[in-house]
Order: structure tokens, then sequence, then C-alpha cells
């Protein structure tokens, strides 16, 4: 006969105890599948969790690429744009240097270095199928070309502004140059005597009269032909009251015969500013200017010089 183990349990009920025989084979079968029926249910849950957690890891994964893709996208079109950017600078620059050669042209004065050529870049990268050709030179090939068309407008545009300073250096010496000129007369009036020879009124002989006599009444005011400084304001003999200006360049004009100065030695003249009235003193047969023009210390034609 096979032993068999007994089992004993109480109830709460107070009925005395319980008892149960069952064979040890019995017992272990029972323990065994009570085991396996735990284990099961440890792994069913462990997958049921870890099935869960990967769902979970894969939609927050996908969630962070969907992002990382918008922020590509994002940056793409910030590259382009900035790229865009750069052309149109490039642009206005190249207009620049088209409108410094033009001045260039009218004033006859030449550079001396040939400038840099631009060289385009940009194009569209806003398709799918190059965004992950993009992303691999990105870093690499676009960057650094953008970064040297960076470098490139910088250098242009240095050589732009020391070229425009040099520019406008020659210009502003050609407008003082220019504003030199005694290019307008200095009365409007009648031109009683010109330069060159003619019978003297006094004597009646031949002689060289070195300037230009514009006859007007008194006190006409007489202006400056062009820029200039008041070098000699007084009486000077036979040209009676007389008013000198220096106007740079080597360039005097002198009037003679005047009633009275207006303006004193040192004033800074402007063309067409009046510096004296028209007189008749000194050696004169009438109210009128003598108007003379110095070149280098040389008397020369005032008429051609008159262009009003």
């Amino acid at each position: 006969m096979k032993e068999k183990i007994t089992i004993f349990w109480l109830t709460v009920r107070g009925t005395g105890p319980k008892r149960i025989s069952i064979s040890p084979v019995l017992l272990i079968a029972f323990c065994m599948f009570f085991l396996t029926c735990i284990a099961t249910s440890g792994f069913v849950f462990y997958s049921f969790q870890t099935v869960n957690s990967e769902k979970g890891f894969s939609k927050t994964l996908k969630n962070t690429i969907s992002q990382q893709n918008m922020e590509i996208k994002t940056l793409n079109e910030q590259i382009q744009s900035f790229a865009d950017k750069i052309n149109v600078i490039k642009t206005r620059l190249a207009k620049i240097n088209e409108f410094e050669d033009d001045i260039r042209i009218i004033t006859n004065i030449k550079k001396k270095n040939k400038k840099e050529s631009f060289v385009g870049m940009g194009g569209s990268m806003q398709s799918d199928a190059e965004l992950d050709q993009f992303l691999k030179h990105s870093d690499t090939s676009l960057l650094r070309e953008m970064h040297e068309q960076l470098n490139q407008i910088n250098s242009i545009s240095l050589t732009h502004h020391n070229d425009f300073e040099q520019l406008l250096k020659i210009l502003e010496e050609k407008k003082s140059f220019l504003a030199s000129i005694p290019t307008i007369a200095p009365v409007k009036g009648r031109v009683t005597s010109q330069f060159g020879y003619r019978t003297s009124p006094f004597t009646g002989k031949k002689e060289f009269h070195y300037g230009y006599d514009i006859s007007a009444p008194i006190g006409t005011k007489i202006v400056a032909p062009a820029d200039g400084v008041v070098s000699f304001a007084g009486r000077k003999g036979s040209f009676g009251n007389t008013v000198m200006i220096d106007h740079g360049y080597g360039i005097i004009t002198q009037y003679g015969h005047t009633s009275k100065a207006l303006k004193k030695v040192g004033a800074k003249i402007k063309r067409g500013e009046a510096i004296a009235e028209v007189g008749n003193t000194g050696r004169s047969t009438g109210p009128h200017v003598h108007y003379e023009v110095i070149l280098n210390g040389i008397k020369v034609n005032p008429k051609k010089y008159i262009l009003d």
C-alpha cells in the first residue's frame, strides 16, 4: 500500500479540523502546475507591459522624428532664404559697381584695380527627394559656400568703400577746381573795351589792354565769377579802388575803378556773391569795371572764361 500525505486545515466556524489525503506524486504534480501557472501569468504580464512600453516608445520616437523633420525643413527654408538674401545684396553691389563705372566714365577717372566678380548661389532645396542629400552636405558644401560668399561680399564691399572714398576725394577736388574757375561775368552791362590791342582813350596811341571793360551805372553790384578769398581791397594806382580775389589753383581775378568794396581781405566768397560796386575811380573815362583774369601770374583773356 502506497503512502499518502495528509493535509489538515481549520475553518473559521470551529467545526473541527478538516483533512485530505493525497499521494506525493499528485501533490508534486499539483505544485508544479501551480508554479507553471504563476510563471506563465508573470511572463504574459511582462510581455504585455513590454509591448505597451514599446508601443509608447515607438510613438514617442515617431513624434520626435516628425518634429526633427519639421525643424530640418524650417532650417532648410531659412538657409535658402539666407542664400537668396546674399544674392540680393550681391545684385545691389553689382549695380553700385555699374554706377561707379558710369561716374568714372563721365569724370574720366580710371580704376586702379579690377574688382572681383560675383558668383551666384541659391536654387531651391525644398523637395523631400533632396532632403537626404541636403542633410549630407548642408554642413559642408552649402554652408561652406555661404561662408565663402559672405567673405567675398565683405571683401568687395570694403573695396567699393575704398574706391568710393578715393572717387569722392577726386570729385571734391574737381568740384573745388570747377568752382574756382571764373565762368560768369562780374557785371551785366555793355563791353566797352576788350582784351588785346586798342587805341588808348587818354593818349590816342596803340596799347595792349589786359582787361575787359564792362560799362554799368555807378553802384551796380559786382559779383564774384567763382569761389575764392578776397586777397586785396583798396586803392591801387590808376585802377582806383580795386578788389582782388584769389581763387586757388593759380587763378586770380581783379576788379578796378570800383566805387567801394563790399568785402574785407580774407573773406571767403562764393560764385555770384556781391564783392563791390561799379564806380569811376582812378584813371577812368566813365563808370565801369576793369576786369582781369590772372593765371599763374600771366594776364589772360577774360572772355574765354565767361560762359553766361
